[in-house]
Formats: C-alpha cells, sequence, structure tokens
C-alpha cells in the first residue's frame, strides 16, 4: 500500500524502556527489516555487539537467530532506522528471510 502511495520508505523509532512503560519496537521493527540508521545508534549497536558470541554486521543480522534475537531482547535500545521500500532492499529482502524463517507465505 505504501508503495502505491509513492512512498520509497518508511521511518521510525523503535522505542524500549520508555522510563515507564516497556515497549517492544526495538526487537520487533528489527525483525521485520527496519535498519539502524543513526550514527550514535550504530556505535552503540557496535559497542554491544562486541559482547555477543559471534560477529555481527547489523542489527538485522543479529536478530535473525534465536540467540541474537534473545540477545537483543535483553540487551536492546532504542534507535532510529528505516525500512525502504524498494524491492531489492536490504529492509525487503530481511523481510523475505524473516517471513520464510517463520514459514509465512506471503508475496511482496
Amino acid at each position: 500500500m505504501a508503495l502505491q502511495l509513492g512512498f520509497i520508505k518508511l521511518s521510525n523509532t523503535a522505542l524500549e524502556w520508555d522510563g515507564q512503560e516497556r515497549w517492544d519496537g526495538y526487537y520487533l521493527w528489527a525483525r521485520l527489516g527496519y535498519q539502524m540508521t543513526n550514527r550514535n545508534d550504530l556505535e552503540d549497536f557496535a559497542d554491544l555487539v562486541r559482547y555477543f558470541p559471534r560477529p555481527v554486521t547489523n542489527i538485522g543480522e543479529l536478530v535473525l537467530t534465536e540467540d541474537g534475537y534473545t540477545f537483543w531482547k535483553n540487551q536492546g535500545f532504542t534507535w532510529t532506522g528505516e525500512f525502504l521500500l524498494a524491492d531489492d532492499s536490504p529492509s525487503m529482502n530481511h523481510l523475505r528471510r524473516y517471513l520464510a524463517l517463520k514459514q509465512i507465505d506471503f508475496i511482496l
């Protein structure tokens, strides 16, 4: 629908704990293919994944594995990102991998 309306990307702020209420966007949006784009967030992410037992290059790669998803769910933080709607974008490719992993048959 967004593509039909002429959008090329969707932007988000994926929230975690806001001081009063716990939000789950920081891990759910990552699983769906949103890519972290803020320089400070990317630096914080790089610092954090040094403690993950194997190398990962981005949040999407981390959350597609169960141990990475659990790690991020326990250690993650609020971040800013975007979902690129182009058919072969990193966001769409990630979403396809996630849907296949979950065995969800969906045509994008």
